[in-house]
């Protein structure tokens, strides 16, 4: 039985699946892609250049971390992340087009601009798919030159100085903010950024303890209560959905 009190405060979080959720898939690979996106409704993937100039999604710019191989990813050729295998899986390092062809249209895509070069790969292929696509990135000039290529809907990633990111992020244009989930809970920044109008998606969330602290809810118009988790967990996902 839901009682009425509960009704009214119940308050839906957006989950963002970060990467793919890690936990249960290899990051940044189309399985995971696919799959998480498909479970939280939208996912979050990193996207830089590779030795032959293809965008492709990979967090990190050497390979040895995440992949059976070594070396730089801008000095790698996309034949070769073809071959690779990321996280002991069969996956490999796919390409920013393979991820727009892969994920159904109804997820929407958040995109982390690991650096500027790739702007104009993802604006063809905001143009030639249906998805929602949000950009984001840790580099304020990578956001405005997203801007300045006409990417309407862009984030700014940060975790430390939330006021003086805050600022930026109004000077660039942003409709969004990622802050860290300890800014979120520790900070003013939610409130802050609401009054600027900005969505408030906070990144990385592991446990249903922090998304709880999230999700808090403090006066009627829920200004305190952020809008999205970038969750690393697809078991956060129902609770993202029943919070309150």
């Amino acid at each position: 039985m839901v009682l009425w009190y509960e009704m009214i405060t119940a308050r839906y979080v957006q989950p963002i699946a970060h990467r793919g959720c890690p936990r249960q898939y290899p990051e940044n690979t189309l399985t995971a892609l696919r799959s998480a996106g498909s479970r939280a409704g939208a996912v979050e993937f990193d996207v830089r250049r590779c030795g032959t100039g293809e965008s492709v999604v990979i967090h990190d710019e050497k390979l040895d971390r995440v992949t059976d191989a070594d070396g730089l990813v801008s000095k790698t050729s996309v034949t070769e992340l073809q071959r690779v295998h990321v996280m002991d899986s069969n996956a490999h390092v796919p390409t920013l087009q393979e991820v727009f062809q892969t994920v159904p249209e109804d997820v929407t895509l958040h995109i982390e601009l690991k650096e500027p070069s790739v702007i104009d790969d993802v604006a063809m292929y905001i143009d030639q798919f249906a998805h929602d696509v949000i950009i984001s990135s840790f580099d304020p000039t990578a956001l405005t030159a997203a801007v300045s290529a006409g990417l309407t809907d862009v984030a700014f990633l940060f975790a430390t100085e939330p006021q003086d990111a805050l600022a930026r992020a109004v000077e660039i244009g942003c409709t969004a903010v990622h802050p860290s989930a300890s800014l979120c809970i520790d900070t003013t920044i939610v409130d802050a950024a609401h009054e600027q109008g900005l969505r408030v998606n906070a990144w990385t969330v592991e446990d249903t303890e922090t998304l709880s602290s999230l999700a808090r809810i403090d006066g009627e118009d829920n200004s305190a209560t952020v809008d999205g988790v970038i969750i690393d967990d697809c078991s956060l996902i129902r609770r993202c959905r029943t919070l309150g």
